[in-house]
């Protein structure tokens, strides 16, 4: 299984504008991780990685993805403030969280990239 966390400030709550395979089957989250709590992420995570059979794909995407410094984007970092101040424990997460959310859950192989 493979998992794909994908920062889009191009687009802002629309649907990701890159086309996604077909085949194999997966799951797509899209701006949901940053209105949760790390511990519900963790969770929310896990249960999609358990829906996964093997080949399957978990796209993660939304403009709350920041890089480790967490200072850019610039998109992700406003909506990192505006996050903490309208969900309880919610905040943008970086790269390496993701990465380890998923690693716990189970996936081995991952890569992150923005679109552009």
């Amino acid at each position: 299984m493979e998992s794909v966390v994908v920062n889009d400030d191009r687009n802002p709550g629309g649907a990701p504008r890159t086309p996604f395979p077909a085949e194999p089957a997966g799951d797509f989250t899209r701006a949901l991780i940053q209105v949760l709590s790390p511990d519900d992420t963790e969770r929310a995570i896990e249960h999609a990685c358990r829906s996964l059979r093997p080949g399957d794909v978990i796209y993660i995407t939304g403009s709350g993805i920041i890089e480790y410094d967490r200072l850019s984007p610039a998109a992700g970092v406003y909506l990192n403030l505006t996050s903490m101040n309208l969900y309880p424990g919610g905040t943008a997460y970086t790269i390496s969280e993701h990465f380890a959310w998923l690693t716990k859950a189970g996936l081995r192989r991952y890569r992150a990239y923005r679109l552009a």
